[in-house]
């Protein structure tokens, strides 16, 4: 029994020693790149980014990189080389996010050019989506979304990732790689006469990313490298100036995108328009109010609704949705169609139990006939 009580008055000794002893040594968590991050995610409490894109796309660079599947194009997406522009804009308060894209983009499979924008915000706790009514083709009406968390994975779109490890890298529902789960590997890499302190980390069994900081510059990241399995996929170079209020920040960068075989399929450049830090943001620019005619689907029950004048949500009920999630009239507004193609199936069925019944009447007046 007393070896009993003393093993419990123990365990909690041990366990505050073995806290004291992690605490009073640097780990993984305590690297300079890491603690760098910290302090620029602290000292910027907001931000608001105007950037424009420039993308070149090499002939199929959009087919090629399009895993098997239903999407995958027949035929080379972009049949030539294409070079498309658009300015977006990034807001980031805290844990709150606001990202407005216009992005041209190739509809797949068919890999028509489609000119759309889409609004993505998360308050800290909700995160939302709105997608005008020419993002999914002719449609009459735009397309809102409500996500289950406040996870919103527009922002973490490769247009932004230098900003968001910049800024949030500490923060995975905001940053796509967070530096906090980076370790330096001790090497270095020399870039253009500057030696840059290399950290890295594997997401998965086929996926790597390395980056390289520079300890002059308050551990900013210089190059970013995806693998996957060892062959190089992405790769970011990242260019910066000195703010006099938060310190070293992304000014511009070119981001390539590889086949397999090395070659590159797309080129986007990003140039800052414009920066404001630590600027008051309201909350209302972190939340989307659905336009009339609006469907929306809520992740948070599974089901699909309409917004009415009045601003409130309409759940639509089976008889008006169509495989695809596309909306139809309601059952009392649907045309009056003739008899016969209300009951098309019925019919049917009726036709293949008549030829059934006229096939065995046949056979058994053969067997009776012999």
């Amino acid at each position: 029994m007393r070896a009993t009580v003393l093993a419990f008055t123990m365990v909690p000794l041990i366990l505050i020693l073995i806290a004291s002893d992690v605490a009073g040594h640097p780990g993984a968590e305590d690297a300079p790149g890491i603690a760098a991050a910290r302090v620029r995610q602290e000292s910027v409490k907001t931000v608001d980014i105007k950037l424009k894109l420039t993308e070149v796309y090499a002939r199929g660079g959009v087919s090629e990189a399009e895993p098997p599947g239903p999407y995958k194009p027949k035929v080379a997406v972009p049949d030539k080389e294409t070079t498309l522009e658009s300015v977006n804009r990034l807001v980031l308060a805290g844990t709150k996010i606001r990202f407005e894209e216009n992005r041209p983009s190739f509809r797949l499979p068919d890999g028509e050019l489609i000119h759309r924008s889409r609004l993505s915000v998360s308050n800290g706790s909700r995160a939302k989506g709105f997608y005008p009514k020419s993002f999914f083709g002719n449609r009459d009406h735009g397309t809102g979304v409500i996500l289950k968390d406040a996870r919103q994975d527009d922002v973490r779109s490769y247009i932004l990732t230098p900003l968001t490890m910049t800024f949030r890298g500490l923060d995975p529902a905001i940053s796509p790689y967070p530096v906090n789960m980076m370790k330096p590997t001790g090497l270095t890499l020399p870039i253009e006469g500057v030696k840059y302190e290399e950290y890295s980390y594997k997401l998965s069994d086929k996926w790597t990313i390395t980056c390289w900081l520079n300890p002059d510059q308050d551990y900013v990241i210089r190059r970013i490298r995806l693998l996957a399995n060892n062959s190089l996929s992405e790769q970011f170079d990242i260019q910066y100036h000195r703010d006099e209020n938060v310190g070293w920040v992304p000014d511009s960068w070119v981001r390539n995108k590889y086949a397999p075989n090395g070659a590159v399929l797309v080129t986007s450049k990003v140039n800052i328009l414009e920066m404001r830090f630590n600027a008051p943001q309201p909350d209302e620019l972190f939340d989307i109010q659905f336009p009339t005619g609006s469907e929306v689907i809520d992740h948070r029950d599974g089901k699909l609704y309409k917004v009415q004048p009045d601003g409130t949500m309409r759940e639509l009920s089976r008889d008006e949705l169509i495989p695809g999630g596309a909306m139809i009239p309601r059952s009392d507004e649907l045309p009056k169609y003739p008899w016969y193609r209300r009951n098309i199936p019925l019919l049917t069925g009726l036709g293949v139990v008549f030829i059934i019944l006229t096939y065995v009447l046949i056979r058994r007046r053969t067997r009776l006939t012999r």
